[in-house]
């Protein structure tokens, strides 16, 4: 807005002295809100992709990715707060700077590759779950999402590469700003997206509340039925109806000893006593 209002998109010469400082200005101060709402955005699918993994080592690598992003937008809020000689380090018309094309590339570049990288990390660890093709289609899909935001930083990365040795920057900025625009919000929409109710929803039926279990150890490989026998438990079963009692969810056994041999029972959630089942 400080940017349009000062005269963005028009030539130089049409400009004072002062717009142009506000143009500067602006753009300065809008790029260090552009960075740290990327590595907002990128850490909070990361958790969410986190969240829904039972393996250590993709666990693992979620905690890299996580590493890479912070120090990408470490790394870049110095180098751009510092781009140029202080003390006016936002004149990059009228200072001496260093290479800020090679800057840009390396940080849109990066920030593509993310994005893209979280996608198939999501792919890698939906597909090996026991759950139906629709369903790990559905929640594909809902990642995929994450894609959209690639279209306008290749975009910008073309525009920016262009500006290059441009006569009048400031006249032909206009095209990067309205991509670093269509970023920031295709990428907040597209986060926004993985915590609605309907996704969240179809998560809880078939990957958080098992991989919970998963992870606390208080899960068994079968599931007690009303007539106190045994059956095996997939991810399937949490929508098998059989495997329900009034729409209420499947009952999960635990596995208790009872002696000293070690010898355990299933026992359901309603048996008190060691002996029952």
């Amino acid at each position: 807005m400080i940017q349009t209002v000062n005269g963005l998109g028009k030539p130089s010469p049409t400009l004072t002295v002062d717009s142009i400082n506000m143009i500067e200005k602006g753009e300065y101060a809008a790029d260090f809100l552009y960075f740290a709402s990327l590595c907002c955005i990128k850490l909070s699918v990361l958790a969410l992709v986190r969240l829904i993994t039972p393996s250590r080592l993709s666990q693992f690598l979620i905690w890299a990715f996580e590493a890479v992003v912070v120090a990408w937008t470490v790394s870049a809020i110095f180098a751009h707060a510092f781009e140029c000689s202080l003390p006016n380090t936002w004149d990059y018309m009228n200072n001496s700077c260093f290479d800020r094309l090679s800057f840009w590339n390396y940080f849109e570049v990066l920030n593509l590759l993310t994005d893209t990288g979280i996608v198939i990390l999501a792919c890698l660890i939906v597909f090996p779950v026991q759950t139906s093709i629709r369903k790990k289609l559905a929640i594909i899909g809902v990642f995929a999402i994450r894609l959209v935001p690639v279209g306008a930083e290749i975009t910008k990365l073309v525009f920016w590469n262009r500006l290059h040795g441009s006569p009048d920057p400031l006249f032909d900025l206009w095209p990067t700003i309205i991509c670093t625009q269509a970023i920031q919000c295709s990428s907040v929409i597209a986060a926004c997206a993985l915590y609605l109710r309907p996704f969240l929803e179809m998560l809880q039926s078939g990957f958080l509340n098992l991989d919970d279990m998963r992870r606390n150890g208080t899960m068994t490989p079968f599931t007690m039925t009303s007539q106190g026998q045994m059956a095996h438990l997939s991810i399937n079963d949490s929508d098998n109806p059989q495997h329900r009692q009034r729409g209420r969810p499947v009952q999960l056994a635990f596995k208790r000893n009872v002696s000293s041999r070690g010898d355990g029972i299933f026992r359901g959630k309603g048996n008190t006593s060691p002996g029952s089942g």
